[in-house]
C-alpha cells in the first residue's frame, strides 16, 4: 500500500514518522504493561537503549515509590478513560527525575490490545513556571512592605493594594479595597487627566 501522492509505502512512512517524532513514543501491552516498542526520542528521554526499553514494564519508567499511582494511570489509558496525564514523572537510567505529560490511547492490533503513549518532556515549562512564581512572590513582598502606597488595577478595578495604601485610603482591610473602582480615589479635579491615562 502506498501513501496517495507520495510514492512511499505507508508502513515505511509511518515508521519514519514514529522514529523521527519530537516526543517519546512507547507502545505497551494493555493487559501486561510490558513495553514492546519505543522510538529514538524515548531512548533520549529515558537514557535507555531501545533494546533495554523493550520488555520493561511501563511502571519501571516511573518513581518506584509511586508505582501504584502510575499503574492506575496506565490502566485508565488502557480502558480509554484517560487521554492526558499531566504533572507526572519518569526516572531516567541515570536516576534523574524528569517531569512529563503523557497522552495515551488504546487500540487493537493483530488480536492484542495495546496502549500508545506519547511522553512530552515539560522540564523547561516547569522551570519557567517556578521562576514566574518566585518573581511574583518577590514582587508581592516588595510591594507589600514598600514605604509608599501601591494600588494596582485591571480595567479600572483594584486587584492589589498594599497596607500603606489601605491606611492612607482609610480602609479597614486591604480586602475592602479590592474590586473597587480606582477612580473613586481620584480627586474630581484630576479625573480628566487620570481618565486619559487609564
Amino acid at each position: 500500500v502506498f501513501a496517495a501522492g507520495v510514492g512511499l509505502p505507508v508502513g515505511q512512512l509511518l515508521d519514519v514518522l514514529f522514529q523521527t517524532a519530537g516526543d517519546a513514543f512507547f507502545i505497551a501491552e494493555a493487559n501486561t504493561g510490558r513495553i514492546i516498542e519505543a522510538n529514538r526520542r524515548a531512548e533520549e528521554l529515558t537514557g535507555y537503549d531501545r533494546s533495554e526499553l523493550i520488555e520493561m514494564h511501563q511502571s519501571q519508567l516511573h518513581p518506584h515509590q509511586m508505582v501504584d499511582q502510575y499503574r492506575a494511570i496506565f490502566a485508565k489509558h488502557a480502558r480509554g478513560d484517560l487521554m492526558l496525564a499531566a504533572s507526572v514523572q519518569i526516572v531516567r537510567k541515570d536516576g534523574a527525575v524528569v517531569p512529563v505529560e503523557i497522552q495515551g490511547s488504546a487500540f487493537e492490533f493483530e488480536g492484542r490490545r495495546l496502549v500508545f503513549g506519547i511522553f512530552r518532556d515539560v522540564s523547561d515549562r516547569d522551570l519557567l513556571h517556578r521562576r514566574l512564581e518566585q518573581n511574583e512572590r518577590r514582587n508581592r513582598t516588595i510591594a507589600e512592605f514598600a514605604p509608599i502606597s501601591i494600588v494596582v488595577h485591571c480595567n479600572g478595578r483594584v486587584v492589589f493594594a498594599n497596607e500603606r495604601a489601605q491606611r492612607e485610603l482609610g480602609a479597614s482591610t486591604v480586602a475592602d479595597l479590592l474590586s473597587l473602582n480606582v477612580l473613586d480615589f481620584v480627586h474630581p479635579d484630576d479625573l480628566p487627566r487620570v481618565n486619559e491615562r487609564i
